[in-house]
C-alpha cells in the first residue's frame, strides 16, 4: 500500500511540475510578444491592451489542447505509467527556463537601449506600466489555469461518481 501513495504523490509533484513548466513556457512567450511589441515600436495604450489579450489566447489555446488530451486519455479509462524522461524534461524546463526568460528579456532591452534609431521611441515609454502589464496579466492567468484544473478535476470526479453510481 505504502508504494501506491508514493506513486500518488509522484503524480502529483509531476501534475505541480507541469503546471509550473507550462505557466513558464506561456510566460516566456508574452515576453517575447512584449519585445516584438518593442522592437516595431508599439504604444503605451497598445502595449496595455494587447499583452493581455495575446496571453488570453495562448493561454485557452493551451488549456482547450491539455483538457482535450485529459478527456480522451479518461474517455479510454487508460492507466498511465509515471513518464520519468517526461519528468526530467518538465523539471528542466521549470527551472531553467524562468531564469533564462528574465536575462534574454534584460539582454534585449539592454540591444533596444543601446540602439541609435530607437533612443527617442525608447525614452518614450512606460516600463513601470509595461511590466506591471505583464507581471499581473501572467499573475491572473497563472491562478486562472490552476482554477480551470480544479474545476475541470471536479467535474470529472462527479461524472465518475455518477457512472458508478448509476451504470
Amino acid at each position: 500500500m505504502k508504494a501506491q501513495h508514493y506513486t500518488y504523490l509522484l503524480w502529483l509533484l509531476f501534475g505541480f511540475v507541469s503546471v509550473s513548466a507550462l505557466t513558464h513556457l506561456l510566460e516566456a512567450l508574452v515576453y517575447v510578444y512584449m519585445h516584438y511589441g518593442l522592437t516595431h515600436e508599439y504604444t503605451n495604450r497598445r502595449f496595455s491592451f494587447y499583452i493581455p489579450l495575446f496571453a488570453m489566447i495562448i493561454y485557452g489555446i493551451t488549456l482547450l489542447f491539455i483538457g482535450f488530451i485529459l478527456n480522451e486519455n479518461i474517455k479510454k479509462k487508460k492507466a498511465l505509467k509515471l513518464p520519468k524522461t517526461g519528468f526530467l524534461l518538465v523539471l528542466i524546463i521549470a527551472i531553467a527556463l524562468d531564469f533564462y526568460t528574465v536575462k534574454a528579456s534584460d539582454y534585449h532591452l539592454k540591444l533596444l537601449f543601446d540602439d541609435k534609431a530607437m533612443t527617442e521611441y525608447m525614452s518614450t515609454v512606460n516600463f513601470g506600466n509595461l511590466f506591471d502589464v505583464v507581471h499581473y496579466t501572467v499573475f491572473a492567468l497563472n491562478w486562472f489555469v490552476i482554477i480551470v484544473a480544479i474545476i475541470f478535476c471536479a467535474f470529472q470526479l462527479k461524472k465518475h461518481q455518477n457512472h458508478i453510481e448509476n451504470p
